[in-house]
């Protein structure tokens, strides 16, 4: 009996590693920014070491009376909760967030994908994490934010403009205690733009910018990628990635997901122009059947169609090789032939020698003879 238990302790395990839950303590919760709002303490760890397991899929715990879901404004999470990448999916469980709070924890980056499906949001706190980068854009679809405390990071790079759209409407912006930058205001609105001209300033790495830039290039070059060009275009990727691998920067998921993204959709790119240009029997060698298919999805075929075709691609290498066979065994049969005709014309060129010298006797012999007439024939003549 003990085979069927492992069975369900290996199908919860399995769950379990597949999805993630927010075990929350909801309550009211006072923030300096926002004020008392209606929140999901987070009690549980997560676990998130990577950004595909960071999809949350539920949250338990016991609602107020007359609250649920959609009531819930501030998510806080104080203590290690084992998060590395901000939980993904989180809007559609709370989906009017107004303060997300994640401290103490291990957040590597933070994207505008991260915090565009939360347009009221009026307090950030990730404070005492190990952020790196403050990309170009994050804040673009949150216009209502009040506070924004980073500080205790690893900053290095802050894009200039990234609270250009926010001056006026701050009044706390901490990044105190980061690489390139250590100032703050804890409601001085005045201090704002004294801030955001010393990130102007400090915070401007050359390699990040550099390499961005390149990135960037090479990503608004793939649309209009020719089938030519995409060797040249692959070099320049590797050339690229070769000189993040050895930059400070280089564990930043993000950047080489991009990377990775570009060689992926500049290999898809070839192996549809061989599709579509030279027949699905052409990629044969150029992807391996789960990539073909995939591919062929994308071009507007449906799963059974890109089966068969694959399937009909393999019947055909399949026939190709027995008639290499086929015909490898008419070369045998023609050289055996061939091996028997040479040994008869070398018997038969004996037998021809040998005629050849008994035609010799004869005329030889044929001489003497014809000598012996004419002597008689003399004498004949002789006598008359």
């Amino acid at each position: 009996m003990i085979f069927p238990f492992l069975i369900i302790v290996f199908l919860t395990f399995l769950k379990a590693g597949c999805s993630l839950n927010l075990e929350c303590i909801y309550g009211t919760l006072s923030y300096n920014v926002g004020g008392n709002l209606y929140s999901c303490n987070l009690q549980n760890s997560l676990n998130i070491n990577s950004p595909k397991n960071a999809v949350v899929h539920s949250a338990t715990g016991a609602h107020a009376s007359g609250k649920n879901d959609s009531d819930v404004e501030g998510f806080y999470v104080e203590s290690d909760k084992k998060i590395e990448y901000f939980p993904k999916n989180l809007e559609n469980i709370f989906f009017n967030l107004k303060v997300i709070w994640i401290q103490n924890n291990y957040v590597k980056e933070i994207h505008q994908s991260d915090l565009k499906p939360f347009p009221k949001l009026v307090y950030l706190k990730f404070g005492s994490n190990d952020i790196q980068v403050l990309e170009e854009g994050l804040f673009d679809y949150n216009h209502d934010l009040n506070g924004i405390y980073l500080q205790s990071n690893n900053i290095f790079h802050i894009d200039e403009n990234i609270f250009d759209n926010l001056v006026t409407k701050l009044t706390y912006l901490v990044l105190s205690s980061n690489q390139c930058i250590n100032i703050g205001t804890h409601g001085d609105a005045t201090k704002i733009q004294e801030i955001v001209n010393e990130i102007k300033q400090k915070c401007q790495d050359e390699n990040y910018i550099k390499l961005n830039k390149n990135l960037k290039s090479l990503e608004s070059k793939l649309d209009s990628l020719s089938v030519e060009r995409i060797s040249v275009f692959l070099k320049n990727v590797e050339s690229l990635e070769s000189e993040f691998s050895k930059s400070k920067f280089s564990n930043l998921t993000s950047f080489r997901r991009r990377l990775e993204e570009l060689r992926e959709l500049a290999n898809e790119t070839q192996i549809k122009h061989t599709v579509i240009v030279d027949g699905p029997k052409s990629c044969i060698s150029c992807c391996n059947n789960e990539k073909f298919v995939t591919i062929l999805k994308n071009i507007g075929l449906d799963i059974n169609s890109a089966t068969q075709i694959q399937t009909n691609m393999s019947l055909t290498q399949n026939q190709k090789q027995l008639q290499f066979d086929e015909k490898l065994q008419n070369l045998e049969e023609i050289i055996k032939v061939s091996a028997s005709m040479f040994n008869k014309t070398l018997e038969n060129a004996n037998d021809l020698k040998n005629l050849k010298e008994v035609v010799d006797t004869v005329v030889s012999k044929m001489d003497k003879i014809e000598k012996k007439l004419d002597r008689i024939l003399a004498l004949i003549k002789t006598e008359d």
